[in-house]
């Protein structure tokens, strides 16, 4: 019997902390892929998740909750696996939550600005992503030292806290964590190869393909070159006695030159953007610089951002 459904944009990986403690508990949850800024935006979808978020859990006897750790834990609570993956006394359960929410606060920032941003998903900000490098690499040691003496996050099984730090690593695993970059951290790699080839995770992720090269920079593409245009024949020269060569048709003016020349200038905003962190630095500069006579913010929805 089906427990209910998670609508999310196809390879989500914070929808996989629920999808993974629904085969503990051996509930039937079903996964409905979605196409991003279109289906979540529907009247009937706002109207059961006004942010318009996802994942999105509809349960068979239509409750409804999102936000993948509130989704997960409410999987957890309800299968068979409860005291197993969320802790039978309060002091475990304080563990496993603590490990949950400081991981994803510490990664989840990182996977957008560094991984994201690799995928194309993000634009590339060489400061950005030298700082989520340094993150990474602080969480991945801390991490690294904890698994020196434990084999799980709490305890001595997988809990909601493995899960939920398996899924927040996954991408790292998975794109920027090549051989060379695992390699300081054999105590965390042993943990993660351990959950990713368990039953119940394999049935979500399948079999999980390590990085093997970090990837670099995205290249820009270069415009292509414009085709060689034949040479243009000579004008016959004129003869004596032909009429005076008509005057040149003046150029036509572009409309926007007409405008009042703006205070705003957009190559000097493009200059302090790149150069700068985003906030406050770059949007304090913003807008303390920006003319609205002559220019107008629009503001545009992307796809899978």
């Amino acid at each position: 019997m089906s427990f209910g459904s998670i609508a999310a944009y196809k390879g989500s990986t914070p929808t996989y902390k629920a999808l993974i403690a629904a085969k503990y508990g051996k509930l039937d949850v079903s996964l409905k892929n979605i196409e991003m800024h279109k289906d979540n935006k529907t009247p009937e979808f706002l109207a059961k998740f006004p942010f318009g978020k996802v994942p999105a859990f509809t349960g068979a006897d239509g409750y409804t909750i999102f936000e993948s750790s509130a989704i997960a834990q409410y999987v957890a609570a309800s299968g068979s696996a409860k005291d197993q993956l969320l802790g039978s006394d309060i002091k475990t359960q304080a563990q496993i939550t603590q490990w949950v929410d400081s991981i994803s606060n510490e990664l989840q920032h990182s996977v957008v600005v560094w991984v994201y941003a690799l995928l194309g998903y993000y634009p590339w900000n060489a400061d950005a992503v030298s700082r989520a490098q340094t993150d990474v690499k602080r969480v991945l040691s801390v991490l690294d030292g904890v698994f020196l003496s434990r084999t799980f996050l709490v305890g001595d099984k997988v809990t909601l806290a493995d899960i939920s730090a398996v899924c927040a690593l996954y991408h790292f695993y998975t794109v920027v964590l090549d051989p060379e970059h695992r390699a300081p951290y054999p105590n965390l790699n042993r943990w993660f190869e351990t959950c990713i080839n368990q039953p119940e995770f394999k049935a979500v992720l399948g079999e999980v393909k390590f990085c093997e090269k970090q990837p670099t920079k995205p290249q820009a593409k270069a415009a292509p070159k414009e085709a060689s245009k034949p040479a243009k024949a000579a004008a016959p020269a004129k003869e004596a006695g032909d009429e005076s060569p008509a005057a040149e048709k003046p150029k036509e003016k572009n409309p926007l030159d007409l405008l009042p020349k703006s205070s705003f200038v957009l190559d000097e905003w493009k200059r302090f953007y790149s150069n700068n962190d985003t906030r406050p630095t770059a949007i304090n500069w913003f807008w303390d610089k920006f003319d609205p006579e002559g220019y107008s913010i629009w503001r545009v929805s992307y796809h899978y951002n």
